[in-house]
């Protein structure tokens, strides 16, 4: 069964997780879509928790990507404020990390993406 809402695009991105508003922790985008996106992260999270995701407005490039790869973040960089900020559902965990569901849409955000996708093609 297929379990994503929409195609994805290889995109690296800095995200920050929370949990009723407390850090669970700063990690790498796998890739992105209007339908969500898959994180690099692995841990305490299971399908059907509620997060907050806050997504920097800025892909990383390919060194800092590469540094980061499948790891936690150890620094916020692309985090400082120039972010999104989304609600998301865990629809999915797996050694690759998890799958997150938008639960609100931010159109600001979705044009954003659209310009992520074009350049990205």
């Amino acid at each position: 069964m297929e379990h994503r809402n929409g195609n994805r695009v290889a995109i690296k991105l800095p995200v920050e997780l929370l949990r009723c508003g407390r850090s669970f922790g700063r990690f790498m985008s796998h890739n992105i879509g209007r339908g969500g996106l898959q994180v690099n992260c692995r841990g305490a999270l299971k399908k059907g928790d509620f997060l907050t995701a806050k997504i920097a407005k800025k892909a990383v490039s390919q060194r800092q990507a590469k540094t980061a790869k499948g790891s936690q973040i150890k620094t916020a960089k692309g985090c400082d404020g120039n972010y999104y900020q989304m609600k998301v559902i865990v629809i999915h965990c797996s050694v690759d990390g998890v799958g997150l569901m938008w639960v609100d849409g931010d159109i600001p955000f979705f044009h954003t993406l659209d310009r992520l996708f074009s350049t990205a093609a």
